[in-house]
């Protein structure tokens, strides 16, 4: 890509962050066994975490689609495209895009940027979003944008993909070792092993709790 960003890379820098936000969620809340450790540890604060993090995901995407021409829209790259085939296909993925954000920008407008009253006085329901709604609209949104990365850098870029070093999993391992820790400093208090056991269990840590 070249040293002073277009439209399109700062929209892909955009979608990179989305797809890092939405790996976390998935490392961390994607598994059953996952989100036990989770209430273990405190499932208040994992469920406002939780919330938030799917909230900045809805932002981010639904601003891709913003009505406002000003702003950095997936459109500015559509129109963008100078050749004819390569735009009526960019064209069909975005109203394909648009169409299936529509359950999240009503969120957006309902809910998450503004307060509708109706809504919030339980008088209208904003339609159900699903792990799957996701997934299915960022899948989407990879395929318009790699139609538009090939032709530029003549390769795929696996937005799937996109994490940082100590994500969900490092998060969640951490929490397994205090878990497991906290189970021996109970049975060590209670009595419950002896001092041998005991001994056995911490130099077996952490694989042993």
């Amino acid at each position: 890509m070249s040293s002073a960003p277009d439209d399109f890379e700062i929209i892909h820098h955009e979608v990179c962050s989305i797809h890092e936000t939405w790996n976390l969620v998935l490392d961390l809340f994607k598994e059953d066994h996952d989100v036990e450790v989770l209430d273990q540890t405190g499932a208040t604060a994992w469920m406002l975490i939780y919330n938030a993090l799917l909230d900045s995901i809805l932002l981010g995407l639904t601003r891709l689609v913003d009505d406002d021409p000003k702003t950095m829209q997936l459109q500015r790259i559509v129109s963008s495209t100078p050749v004819t085939e390569l735009q009526q296909k960019l064209n069909s993925q975005l109203t394909r895009f648009k169409e299936k954000a529509k359950p999240l920008i009503k969120h957006r407008h309902g809910r998450v940027a503004h307060s509708n009253h109706k809504v919030a006085r339980g008088d209208a329901m904003l339609p159900p979003i699903s792990f799957s709604d996701f997934d299915e609209l960022l899948g989407d949104l990879r395929e318009l944008m790699n139609t538009v990365y090939q032709t530029r850098e003549h390769a795929y870029f696996g937005y799937e993909y996109t994490r940082r070093i100590g994500g969900g999993k490092e998060v969640l391992e951490c929490l397994r070792n205090g878990l497991r820790l906290s189970d021996v400093r109970d049975a060590a208090w209670e009595g419950l092993r002896t001092s041998e056991e005991l001994f056995d269990n911490l130099r077996k840590y952490p694989d042993v709790g």
